[in-house]
């Protein structure tokens, strides 16, 4: 922990409140402080409960010392309880696995059919609902143009999502992560052993932990940067609105030890966008350089973009790519190929081994919804043949580490939570200028014109702009004024643009 705290944080280690929910802005000491919250306390049990394996790998670290802090991922937790037993069927899967085994049940099974049950499920398992009943009686009306649109009635869902629901608690069918942390919500198990739980990442919580949670008898303390919340489409749910709807006080961390305050700066014009009540202050003096022999970093808003990037610089740079080569799934693009070419059989991914047909893996990606397989047709269309040769290339001259690299470059998502010292930024971010351009020009009567803007796309970008603790360089077109923000809400409020 600094020697030097600030007065946010003295507040929150002092602090005697049963029930505490704090804003954290990027590179705040939020890690630190809480560290300081537990050694004032080491006659107390504490479970502090992360988001992630590598969050908590961290947080092991940072408490080591103290012997009265549990340290979890909240999957781990729940593992312990109801997980162990699904082991052997824990794994993900898709909707074309469920239309496999709808139809061993269904005659006429169809991708609408799966698709709908397949979101529904998800749902079901993120969800606080008590009961399925209880929970399908809802869910029904909120999809309910989608079920008239493939003529299934509520009692033919309720069916087919109960049945796969079952066989999954009984190791029929498989078990996901967020499965048996559902059976673990429902069971409501005491945590006796514990007297206070600290969370991180509060902002990328769902409505079954946020049940566990808020229903522990003790002492709750959730710390977050609800404008880090970047897995909305994987149904995180920001916690510290609803804990200061529940009781809970408010405290914020703003004062960043790592950002510069140009860097900050160019953080709140975005904030500004996203409703912080506050401001983010940066670093006033010379900026942190622990990690001067570090490479520069390139962060992407997508998979699709790293391709881009590193086939375009193939020749001139050994790229190292966080988190490793194989976790950016290039290789489906070969596969994707093979299907062009009709050569199906010599395919290696299974899910793309089920398809006879690139024709029938578009069908699939239109009727299933599958976004990120739809970003990867396009890329592969775009370099066509060319993809078997680049990937070569690539996965050969990737650097095996950082410090053999000439270059590092991730995602924004895999780089939230990490800090460096040169970050630069592609191109594939949201750009507010390309907003205001189709916004000025969309007719409020007609929805097809107006541009559909999610704030997790703005959350995306100040991910990104947070990660270093000293040099930024950013496409200018991310530099936005203060004219162009009043400008962007006058539009959302003449319903020219949409902001979701």
């Amino acid at each position: 922990m600094k020697e030097d705290l600030t007065a946010e944080q003295r507040e929150i280690i002092n602090a005697k409140d049963d029930f505490m929910a704090i804003t954290a802005f990027a590179g705040t000491g939020k890690t630190s402080t809480l560290k300081a919250y537990a050694a004032k306390r080491p006659g107390a049990r504490l479970l502090y409960l992360a988001f992630n394996k590598a969050l908590a790998e961290e947080a092991r670290i940072a408490f080591a010392p103290l012997r009265n802090v549990d340290v979890r991922t909240i999957h781990s937790l729940a593992y312990g309880y109801t997980g162990r037993e699904y082991q052997r069927v824990l794994g993900n899967y898709r909707v074309l696995d469920l239309k496999e085994r709808l139809s061993a049940q269904i005659n006429g099974a169809t991708f609408g059919l799966a698709k709908i049950i397949y979101d529904a499920l998800n749902a079901w398992m993120l969800s606080n609902a008590p009961t399925p009943t209880v929970f399908l009686k809802k869910y029904a009306k909120s999809i309910r143009e989608s079920l008239e649109e493939q003529e299934i009635t509520k009692k033919s869902l309720s069916a087919a999502f109960n049945k796969i629901w079952d066989d999954m608690k009984d190791k029929k069918f498989i078990m996901p992560h967020n499965g048996y942390f559902k059976l673990f919500q429902l069971a409501k198990f005491p945590l006796d052993q514990y007297d206070e739980i600290l969370v991180d990442e509060a902002q990328d919580l769902n409505d079954a932990m946020i049940d566990v949670i808020f229903n522990f008898p003790g002492r709750k303390i959730l710390v977050g940067d609800p404008y880090q919340q970047i897995y909305g489409w994987n149904g995180a749910v920001n916690a510290l609105p609803k804990a200061e709807k529940s009781g809970a006080q408010t405290y914020y961390l703003t004062q960043s030890f790592r950002c510069p305050q140009k860097v900050a700066d160019l953080a709140n014009q975005y904030l500004k966008i996203l409703g912080a009540k506050k401001d983010f202050c940066g670093l006033t003096g010379p900026p942190l350089t622990p990690k001067n022999d570090y490479p520069p970093v390139v962060i992407a808003r997508t998979n699709a973009a790293i391709f881009d990037f590193a086939a375009t610089n193939l020749d001139q740079m050994k790229i190292y790519y966080q988190g490793g080569f194989e976790g950016y799934q290039f290789e489906i693009l070969k596969d994707i190929n093979l299907l062009r070419n009709q050569r199906p059989e010599l395919a290696q991914d299974p899910f793309i081994k089920k398809f006879k047909s690139l024709a029938d893996l578009e069908f699939y990606v239109q009727k299933a919804e599958d976004t990120a397989m739809k970003i990867r047709l396009a890329v592969e269309k775009k370099y066509g043949n060319k993809v078997h040769e680049i990937f070569d290339a690539l996965r050969r001259r990737a650097a095996p580490n950082e410090m053999a690299a000439d270059l590092v470059i991730t995602t924004a998502h895999k780089a939230k939570g990490q800090e460096f010292n040169q970050v630069f930024l592609l191109r594939d971010f949201i750009e507010l200028t390309e907003v205001l351009d189709r916004g000025s020009r969309a007719k409020p009567q007609k929805e097809e014109s107006k541009p559909i803007v999610s704030r997790e796309e703005f959350q995306i970008l100040y991910v990104a702009i947070t990660r270093t603790f000293g040099q930024l360089e950013v496409p200018s077109s991310y530099l936005i004024e203060d004219h162009m923000i009043n400008q962007f809400f006058q539009l959302v409020r003449q319903q020219r643009v949409v902001l979701i």
